[in-house]
């Protein structure tokens, strides 16, 4: 467990990180340091190390942080379904996608968004699963924590407190207009535990806006957690999701990706990630919303990546 680290400190491990581990490493060389140490660990012992820090979940009162009419049980006939349901969330790759938990007070009812693991302490998510709107600039929730792997009532890798989180200055400080907010809407969140040294987490692909030829033919996946039909009345639990997709429009101008998509509550945060192998994924964008039957994505650019280590160093200590 890393012990909280003063602002000064902070700022230099995530510069680092952003530099080492995010910006163009995808185009030109492979990035070896993204391996869970869960890849070749037998089953069995996965679930004897988790044992002391998994726990389960109890929430009556939570609901999506952005509310719709679908869920994953109401489906309209005739209507695309999400394509499965992953259930063994120790394992990776599933076990790098989580549900970002808030709460609005810490007496609040809770709300929930998706996230993927970047690093072994780094969240991607989108920034309104973390950020209220008040005006003139937009403050974080009092209470965060990530739940990586959450399946049904368990939090296999418990619930993990987020010490930090960055996010473009556009958004915070409604720098941006209500046409380009969506391709500001991305945060960065800093758990104070790296779990995603058993998790494992997913490399990011950030490419330049105008080498959209290099993602425009992949197959591509989301995987999230919808709002889901109760088992039982007054317990509510997670059911992680993937939609795939290969028909995607690239909208270099804005950084939007876009596709049809259902608007399932709860989907908001989750990753938009093509697989290179069975072993090796790469995150290029975040699941911000659905408009009509289009999802929309925020585009992780190269240039984005860069200007949020921008944003880190000018942090005032």
């Amino acid at each position: 467990m890393v012990l909280a680290a003063g602002k000064t400190e902070m700022q230099k491990i995530l510069e680092e990180a952003i530099k080492n581990q995010l910006i163009g490493f995808k185009i030109h060389q492979e990035d070896s340091l993204r391996k869970s140490t869960y890849w070749s660990t037998p089953e069995t012992l996965i679930e004897s190390k988790v044992a002391k820090i998994g726990s389960t979940l109890f929430y009556k009162e939570i609901a999506p942080i952005k509310a719709s009419v679908k869920n994953i049980s109401k489906k309209k006939e005739n209507e695309p379904e999400l394509t499965k349901r992953h259930t063994n969330t120790l394992l990776y790759p599933f076990s790098v996608h989580g549900v970002v938990l808030i709460k609005e007070s810490e007496n609040g009812v809770a709300k929930w968004g998706s996230g993927t693991m970047i690093a072994p302490s780094f969240v991607l998510t989108a920034a309104h699963n973390v950020f209220d709107e008040q005006k003139p600039t937009r403050e974080r929730y009092p209470y965060i924590r990530f739940i990586p792997g959450a399946n049904e009532d368990k939090a296999p890798f418990g619930e993990i407190e987020v010490e930090d989180i960055f996010a473009p200055e556009e958004y915070i400080n409604y720098k941006a207009g209500e046409g380009d907010i969506d391709s500001h809407d991305y945060a960065l969140l800093i758990l104070k535990t790296p779990i995603g040294n058993l998790t494992g987490y997913l490399g990011v692909d950030a490419v330049a806006a105008e080498q959209k030829k290099l993602l425009e033919w992949r197959e591509m996946y989301v995987v999230g957690y919808p709002q889901a039909e109760l088992k039982e009345e007054n317990k509510f639990h997670f059911e992680q999701w993937e939609e795939k997709e290969r028909n995607f429009e690239f909208d270099e101008k804005n950084g939007i990706i876009q596709y049809q998509s259902n608007a399932y509550p709860g989907l908001d945060g989750s990753g938009l990630f093509y697989k290179k192998n069975r072993d090796v994924s790469y995150i290029v964008g975040v699941y911000i919303r659905n408009n009509g039957d289009v999802g929309k994505i925020c585009w992780i650019t190269k240039e984005k990546i860069i200007s949020l280590d921008r944003g880190i160093s000018k942090q005032k200590v």
